[in-house]
């Protein structure tokens, strides 16, 4: 005689399937090595198409605003819920679910990875140094599309510069005013707590601290050679600039009005803040523009997600437990030996195939349960109804970004 599964004992089994899927995933995701040569892992050639380890980022990042992150069934797609809005992954766009069929109009929130070292230029490809020229590259940053800012708009809760200015405080760092977004306040003077206690045993931080002239923060504008959003704009940026150069340089776009082969300028011709100031910056959430191949030596930002993704990858200490299912679970992971660039490429390439296994098994569950009659929340019950969503506004942008 055919036995057939109550529609309790259907539930159970689907959702411990799920789970020990979910569990899977995590520890495949928390076996991903650090390498001590990291050559190959800048902004130009990553893949952070990762839902999970991006998302994770983000919700480690802004805890406050994200509690979960979930899967839509229907949609086949993982989304964020940051003050009462469904920001789905959109292949990293984190768009609203009107925008989702338009994802190619938007880059993705995260579309670097944030390295540990300065690029050495002795290892540009031609064709880098060739899409690096001046002539190319700003006609190519003009034209790519920007992010969606809607992520952005909820996260410092403003629309435009009248709403953003609302959010904005006015701090003293290192002897200056700054206007800053007050979400990064504290995280400011928790880095200036830091800096004061380096320079009494660090003669280059001290020397530093005097040689300092100016500190830029809050101004709603855009990127000049792009035409997108600076970060400025949210005030979550800051530019440290000090009273004489030395020859040195310090920001690329302006090497670039003058020299086609800027890139070719080596680190040690550039400014450079003493490493304990980027630390100090870094450990409190905020990534130092000379690490990007565009760089800009002056500017710090506030991103804490692009620094729990680099630590994730690349540091062994890192162990942070991704979901408290995998603490027992959880195995230290061997240090391999190889080229690290492809065990790193490997491991994610598992992450992927371990995520789409999950999309499948969450949308087979929901199919087979309606398959079998089986009642009970629905995936739209899941969700807040649209209606009652209020959703940000676009600003007139070129109207209201440039002061």
């Amino acid at each position: 005689m055919t036995q057939y599964l109550d529609s309790t004992k259907m539930q159970t089994i689907l959702n411990n399937l799920k789970k020990l899927l979910f569990i899977l995933f995590f520890i495949g995701s928390l076996s991903i090595v650090p390498c001590e040569n990291r050559d190959k892992l800048d902004a130009f050639n990553f893949n952070l198409d990762n839902p999970w380890l991006s998302l994770k980022a983000i919700q480690t990042a802004y805890p406050d605003l994200i509690k979960n992150i979930s899967f839509d069934s229907e949609l086949n797609d993982w989304f964020i819920t940051i003050r009462n809005q469904n920001l789905y992954w959109a292949d990293g766009r984190l768009l609203p679910k009107k925008d989702i069929q338009n994802r190619q109009k938007w880059a993705p929130i995260i579309s670097y990875f944030y390295s540990d070292e300065v690029q050495n230029p002795k290892d540009f490809s031609e064709e880098l140094i060739s899409a690096l020229k001046p002539e190319s590259l700003i006609k190519n940053r003009k034209a790519s599309p920007p992010p969606n800012y809607t992520f952005f708009m909820l996260l410092f809760n403003g629309r435009n510069r009248k709403e953003i200015l609302k959010q904005i405080r006015r701090s003293r760092f290192l002897g200056y005013d700054v206007w800053v977004h007050h979400r990064v306040a504290e995280p400011l003077r928790r880095v200036q707590t830091k800096i004061y206690e380096a320079q009494k045993t660090n003669t280059e931080v001290k020397k530093f601290l005097k040689e300092l002239n100016q500190c830029w923060s809050f101004n709603w504008r855009v990127i000049a050679d792009s035409g997108k959003l600076s970060n400025h704009s949210w005030g979550s940026a800051i530019d440290l600039l000090p009273a004489n150069y030395k020859n040195k340089k310090i920001y690329w776009f302006w090497e670039a009005a003058r020299d086609d082969f800027w890139m070719k300028i080596m680190p040690y011709r550039r400014w450079i803040p003493p490493k304990a100031i980027i630390d100090a910056f870094e450990s409190e959430g905020f990534i130092w523009g000379g690490k990007w191949t565009l760089w800009d030596n002056m500017h710090f930002e506030y991103r804490p997600e692009l620094l729990y993704i680099r630590d994730f990858v690349l540091k062994a200490e890192f162990n942070e437990f991704i979901a408290k299912d995998t603490q027992g679970l959880y195995q230290t992971p061997q240090i391999e030996t190889g080229k690290p660039d492809k065990q790193i490429s490997q491991r994610l390439a598992g992450i992927f195939k371990m995520a789409e296994l999950i999309k499948f098994t969450s949308s087979f569950s929901h199919n087979i349960l309606s398959f079998y009659g089986i009642g009970g929340k629905t995936a739209e019950d899941s969700f807040e109804k649209e209606e009652n969503i209020e959703e940000p506004q676009e600003p007139e942008y070129l109207e209201e970004m440039i002061d």
